[in-house]
């Protein structure tokens, strides 16, 4: 065989060989995925706090002269106690909440006038025949009462049903989040070095991406948890000053309601604010409700678009632009994903940017 056709062939079967063994990555990786894909969110939300709390990973290591798996250790559990057990004291609430409401809907009698709610219905319908023109009696609003408890009595034993199991798969993803964070913690850098390996794109730009991603989570937690907290102790301070009941539990729930774009904490402050107008107290109603606005709205409009997109570099519009598309497109958990791909965009942009201007200069 003549030599340059050897060569061919050998060439030849060097790309069999590198075609097939790129085929069988491809179909390991996608069985891969199909084996983890249950537990892809978890692995992300890890993914999300590890790169956010590396530096505290690092400096907890420095200043007590620890390991890396002692130190990782020490961040689970401070994460367990600010995370994992005002969630678990949330879901308990909730779900007796929940239990109550139903009990509660399930044995009143709107039409005797015997239970707690018809304090409310008697405000309502003043109020109504102070701002309407024709009079609705009050039988009639009694009895669409009556209609509108039975559907919210009936839709919340589903309810109860759907947060008994979603509550089992919050326990088992919130272990899995833990396995996954503790592993990103521990075995980050030669995770970070595998990645930079395989990856086709210069070290530098490599690490622009990787600073621009650890960054933005940084950014996210401590402006959404910032806002989050502000809205929180204010709720806090004024429940108490009314004296409301499980101001904790409240509290915490909006807290929780400020990580939705939006909406946030307006979606419980409102609805407490109507119960207190119809129960009666209509100043402290007037005074929640007024205070509680002006805060959303500045935490909302001002502070966190501000807080995210100064540190970003990223227009605050656009922020707001990402996080109501991250929303709708993968959840709740879309106010990380949005900004982290709008980010992920304009980094590569940037790189794709100076790679053209290299380019022009070297022609």
């Amino acid at each position: 065989m003549p030599i340059e056709t050897k060569k061919i062939s050998e060439l030849f079967n060097k790309k069999k060989e590198h075609y097939f063994l790129i085929i069988l990555l491809l179909v390991a990786l996608y069985f891969l995925y199909l084996i983890l894909h249950p537990f892809i969110g978890s692995f992300l939300f890890a993914g999300i706090f590890a790169s956010a709390f590396f530096p505290i990973h690092h400096k907890i290591m420095k200043t007590a002269k620890i390991n890396k798996e002692a130190s990782s250790l020490i961040l689970i559990l401070l994460l367990i106690i600010l995370v994992f057990i005002p969630g678990l004291f949330l879901l308990v609430n909730v779900f007796e909440e929940t239990i109550q409401l139903t009990t509660t809907l399930r044995n009143s009698n709107l039409l005797s006038g015997s239970n707690r709610w018809e304090n409310v219905i008697l405000n309502l319908h003043q109020f109504l025949s102070e701002t309407i023109p024709f009079d609705i009696g009050i039988e009639t609003l009694r009895s669409q009462a009556i209609k509108v408890e039975n559907f919210v009595s009936n839709k919340l034993v589903f309810y109860i049903n759907d947060l008994v199991g979603n509550t089992f798969l919050i326990f088992i993803n919130f272990i899995f989040f833990i396995l996954f964070l503790y592993t990103l913690m521990t075995q980050g850098k030669l995770l970070k070095k595998k990645i930079f390996t395989w990856s086709p794109l210069a070290e530098s730009d490599e690490e622009l991406i990787l600073k621009r991603f650890t960054s933005l989570n940084k950014v996210l937690l401590m402006g959404n948890s910032l806002g989050g907290l502000i809205q929180s102790l204010i709720s806090f301070v004024l429940m108490a000053s009314f004296g409301i009941e499980k101001i904790f539990f409240w509290s915490l729930l909006i807290f929780l309601c400020s990580f939705i774009p939006v909406f946030g904490t307006s979606l419980l402050f409102i609805p407490m604010s109507l119960y207190l107008w119809f129960s009666g107290s209509k100043v402290l109603a007037i005074i929640f409700f007024a205070i509680m606005t002006i805060t959303f709205l500045i935490i909302e409009n001002l502070f966190k678009p501000r807080f995210i997109g100064e540190r970003l570099k990223m227009n605050s519009l656009l922020v707001l632009f990402c996080l109501l598309g991250g929303v709708k497109f993968f959840g709740l958990v879309g106010i990380f994903y949005g900004p982290l791909l709008a980010s992920l965009f304009l980094t590569l942009m940037e790189i794709v940017e100076k790679k053209f201007e290299l380019n022009q200069e070297n022609t």
